[in-house]
């Protein structure tokens, strides 16, 4: 896995913001330069005007623009960037859109841990 990973995450929960940010350091700190923590897709877009991130994790449902939307947008003018959906939802057809939007990969967020993360890493930040 490479080094100075540079982090999105995209969430309006902020305990879940928290929650996911101490998982990701306390299981790579040492990859990571920097996890940017936005609480909407505008928020999102207007940190990847400013820096260039490695992976975006983006949950599904969010006020104002949803995951497929804001999916859509980041895949058209930032086309390296690795975006990883989250939801509490398994349902087949978010899936579907989240990885027809541009998603690589799809997280339930219970089911969010070391071994899911790292797996997403080593196929995608080499």
């Amino acid at each position: 896995m490479k080094n100075n990973i540079k982090i999105l995450v995209a969430d309006d929960n902020k305990h879940f913001l928290n929650a996911f940010q101490y998982i990701l350091m306390d299981s790579f700190q040492e990859n990571i330069e920097k996890i940017h923590l936005t609480k909407s897709g505008d928020e999102c877009l207007s940190v990847l005007s400013k820096d260039n991130v490695d992976v975006c994790f983006l949950d599904v449902e969010m006020p104002e623009m949803n995951g497929v939307e804001l999916t859509k947008k980041i895949i058209e003018s930032h086309r390296g960037v690795v975006v990883v959906a989250l939801s509490f939802h398994k349902e087949i057809v978010i899936v579907k859109k989240m990885i027809d939007a541009g998603a690589r990969f799809f997280l339930t967020k219970e089911d969010i841990n070391q071994n899911q993360l790292e797996l997403i890493f080593e196929k995608y930040l080499n």
